[in-house]
């Protein structure tokens, strides 16, 4: 089973662990990074749950397809890579 460490309002996951100790150990290390640290996090605002609770509850954002797709919309999750489908010229260029 997999665990995510995610952002509570946005959905944003900040990182995936192999268990719940980890993760919330991350969580731990994390938050006490120096205020001056881009990675540090408020745990109060982060959560943890495995990879399927969390597919149920992720925020869901609109992408618009180019190339052969111009015009199309897709909705996906907002940790879907960027890359990863027609709404992207890199996925047309491979």
């Amino acid at each position: 089973m997999q665990y995510v460490l995610f952002h509570i309002e946005s959905t944003l996951i900040v990182g995936r662990y192999k268990t719940e100790g980890a993760a919330k150990a991350a969580a731990t290390r994390l938050s006490k990074l120096p205020e001056s640290d881009k990675r540090r996090i408020v745990l109060e605002d982060h959560s943890v749950m495995t990879i399927e609770e969390f597919q149920a509850i992720e925020k869901q954002e609109v992408r618009h397809g180019i190339v052969h797709c111009e015009g199309k919309e897709y909705t996906v999750g907002v940790n879907t890579p960027w890359t990863s489908g027609p709404w992207s010229e890199t996925y047309w260029c491979q």
